[in-house]
């Protein structure tokens, strides 16, 4: 079974620049003596960063747990896990950019101190689909407007 606080560990590590590698290791170390821990692996990066798959085997997995390094690791997965944020960073929206800061919006900023991590999370995410939500309702109407333009 996968912890949702791992999950919200790694999110929060790869927001703070760890590679895909440093990743692993955190999941190998929670997960140690797993017999199937690459396919751990790949079930916390499926859920946390929607990667289909990641390609990695249990030596590697074990490689990296034991302090050594796969290459190209970061290349290959990092950029994917960059590409996907929008879906699962709460404090992304869809077009990269910032979503709003919810102490800095005054309905929230009162009782923001007294929501618990769970909480906090769930504003974060409401806040993030609003905004998905409101950029693609533009986007939506702007090709509206072009397909009923008398020149479109």
């Amino acid at each position: 079974m996968l912890s949702s606080q791992l999950v919200f560990e790694l999110r929060a590590m790869f927001r703070t620049g760890a590679t895909p590698a440093a990743l692993i290791a955190r999941i190998a170390e929670r997960h140690a003596g797993d017999p199937h821990l690459d396919a751990t692996v790949r079930a916390y990066f499926r859920d946390a960063f929607h990667i289909p798959m990641i390609r990695i085997g249990l030596e590697q997995v074990q490689d990296i747990a034991a302090g050594g390094d796969v290459p190209g690791l970061t290349e290959r997965y990092a950029p994917q896990i960059a590409r996907t944020r929008h879906e699962w960073d709460d404090t992304v929206a869809a077009g990269g950019e910032a979503v709003p800061d919810p102490e800095s919006i005054p309905e929230l900023a009162a009782s923001w101190g007294r929501m618990d991590d769970e909480a906090r999370a769930f504003v974060r995410r409401l806040i993030a689909t609003a905004s998905r939500s409101q950029a693609s309702a533009a986007a939506l109407a702007v090709l509206l407007d072009r397909q009923l333009s008398p020149t479109g």
